[in-house]
């Protein structure tokens, strides 16, 4: 993973268009907001593209491909990624 570029990231869901910035009110629990807006360290591997169906239509939204430090792998809002320098 010496390729890899480090970053803080949080899992902050997509609303629609992927745009939204979900609040406490919009978790069912305070601990599912907590582990969503927790900043977690981990590694980028590149942005790619979700698709959203809206209506008949589907809509692709950019998201980051993120990896944490336990290697479990995320598909997030990019605006939730930053990077660290080495």
């Amino acid at each position: 993973m010496e390729n890899l570029r480090k970053i803080k990231f949080t899992l902050e869901g997509h609303g629609i268009l992927g745009y939204e910035r979900l609040g406490l009110s919009d978790y069912p629990t305070e601990q599912q907001y907590k582990d969503a807006t927790e900043q977690r360290k981990g590694f980028f591997h590149t942005f790619g593209y979700e698709f959203q169906k809206i209506g008949d239509n589907y809509t692709p939204i950019s998201c980051a491909i993120v990896e944490d430090a336990d290697g479990k792998v995320y598909k997030i809002n990019p605006e939730n990624v930053t990077f660290i320098d080495k």
